[in-house]
């Protein structure tokens, strides 16, 4: 069973982000203008002393003012065993670079 999940939102210079996290980790960013379901979640409780989220908004914050470029933030990914594949692929791409679809597909061992 999945952790319970806390919400916090913070202002960014791409609009406001609803930073979502577990007691292990962050699980999800959302945009402002997501659509209501993309990012199928569940119940979730506003709490913006949860330490995580604390640091979430913190680190995006440097990251917006360009002091910081590798994050260091415990991740909570929730998804099928194939997506926890590609989302853990992602991380290893370097800031400033980029990798196709197809790249990602090669690295997971998948390519079609």
């Amino acid at each position: 069973m999945n952790a319970p999940l806390s919400f916090k939102t913070m202002p960014s210079p791409v609009g406001t982000l609803t930073l979502v996290a577990s007691e292990k980790g962050l699980t999800a960013i959302l945009w402002e203008n997501d659509q209501e379901g993309r990012v199928p979640l569940g119940e979730m409780t506003e709490d913006a002393c949860n330490p995580v989220l604390v640091e979430t908004e913190r680190q995006l914050g440097e990251y917006f003012t360009g002091k910081r470029k590798v994050f260091s933030i415990p991740l909570d990914f929730r998804g099928t065993d194939f997506q926890k594949a590609v989302w853990n692929a992602l991380l290893t791409i370097p800031h400033g670079e980029t990798r196709s679809y197809g790249e990602i597909a090669v690295q997971l061992g998948n390519p079609k």
